[in-house]
């Protein structure tokens, strides 16, 4: 069992985040960068704390620095400036594996609208002092290899989604990389969005910057201080190469929508 320190004194509520609605939810949250020195000790410690499995091979090389990091963005579908994003985007090609971060406990594997085929795992031996329990969500799967049968659905309805416990072991394979469910990229772009989240009994959520946890660092999107359109073509002309490596010139060509 590990604790860490207790995070409600530490945490805001999370910008706007597109889950069909652009609406406020009191019940996510984000570390609060007003309490910066808090949240780098509490990162620190769960990442000297816990060992992980990459979730993808070489999963760092995958992740666009335009709009693939936790945190402020330019949305790439919209164009609208300050979008918050709540995981790390990795691409990839169709069906690259995708890999279990830690031991966990499956509690959902389906479909959702807007995250597509996915995969949620919670990890109880990982808990603040104040109840929250770390969970780790892979999304955008082009298929997945853990399910719950319709039977065992039937039996964690009843029981309240406590029983029966699959237990899915530290880099086991989830699915693979796809484009299911709404991505914001653009059609062709396939990738799996990885989320941390610290989740309580009450249905409270924090997002969590997965790669502070993974790699001890922190990342910023390169467009999260654009605010106006022509600065957004200026990314594309000073980094025209980057953009093409990872495949993200329809994006400059996209109307906003």
């Amino acid at each position: 069992m590990i604790i860490l320190p207790a995070i409600s004194e530490h945490i805001r509520v999370a910008p706007a985040l597109f889950d069909g609605s652009y609406t406020k939810d009191a019940t996510r949250s984000i570390p609060d960068n007003g309490t910066s020195d808090f949240w780098n000790a509490w990162y620190a410690d769960m990442h000297q704390a816990i060992t992980f499995h990459d979730p993808v091979k070489n999963f760092l090389e995958h992740i666009n620095p335009f709009f693939g990091y936790f945190g402020e963005r330019i949305h790439p579908e919209r164009k609208s400036p300050y979008a918050f994003h709540s995981g790390v985007d990795i691409a990839g090609k169709n069906k690259t594996s995708v890999y279990a971060m830690l031991p966990g406990i499956l509690e959902y594997s389906g479909y959702g609208l807007v995250n597509g085929k996915y995969i949620m795992l919670s990890h109880p031996h990982i808990i603040t002092q104040d109840g929250y329990v770390l969970h780790t969500l892979y999304i955008h799967l082009s298929h997945m290899r853990f399910a719950f049968s319709a039977y065992q659905k039937m039996l964690r309805e009843i029981s309240l989604h406590t029983y029966p416990r699959i237990s899915v072991p530290a880099g086991a394979e989830l699915g693979g990389m796809g484009k299911t469910g709404a991505s914001s990229y653009p059609e062709e772009y396939t990738h799996v969005h990885i989320q941390c989240e610290l989740r309580n009994k009450e249905g409270h959520i924090v997002f969590l910057d997965p790669l502070r946890i993974l790699t001890g660092k922190e990342y910023r999107n390169l467009t999260a201080d654009t605010q106006h359109p022509e600065d957004f073509q200026d990314i594309y002309h000073t980094h025209r190469d980057r953009i093409h490596e990872h495949k993200l010139e329809a994006i400059w060509d996209m109307p906003a929508s």
